[in-house]
């Protein structure tokens, strides 16, 4: 079963609408594709703390503050931005590649700083709840 490794939470968040990308923004970054209903994979970054943590481990030169503003359609110039570019333009590449111009729907306490990247992305901190919602309907006698 492809959803046995997955956590009750994120198989509920996936079961909150039949299409789109499911993108969970929180200590981990889950992001999981459904076509009609079906699960048809997904895939895990660290979250937006985590990369961060991990640049200062680096070095303590690399211990900046995230640019939330940063453009990721151009290359910046400065380590600061780098950084942030580096972070938010690798994890929107990999949703666009597999996004399909599907609908977005994230979630998650970074999840409506990310939804502000994408043009078909809807935040909304209740999706796990709806999803559960709609699974307790399916088995409504």
């Amino acid at each position: 079963n492809e959803y046995e490794t997955m956590g009750v939470d994120r198989k509920a968040f996936c079961l909150s609408h039949d299409n789109g990308v499911f993108i969970d923004a929180g200590s981990a970054i889950t992001v999981d594709v459904m076509q009609r209903g079906i699960y048809r994979g997904g895939y895990i970054f660290p979250g937006i703390r985590a990369m961060r943590e991990s640049y200062k481990r680096i070095s303590p030169v690399l211990d900046v503050p995230l640019d939330r503003h940063i453009d990721v359609t151009r290359l910046p110039l400065t380590t600061k931005e780098q950084i942030s570019y580096g972070i938010i333009a690798s994890i929107k590449a990999l949703i666009d590649r597999h996004s399909n111009g599907q609908m977005l729907y994230f979630t998650g306490g970074d999840g409506k700083f990310m939804a502000g990247f994408f043009r078909h992305a809807v935040y909304d901190e209740a999706l796990v709840f709806k999803g559960m919602e709609h699974a307790l309907a399916q088995f409504k006698v």
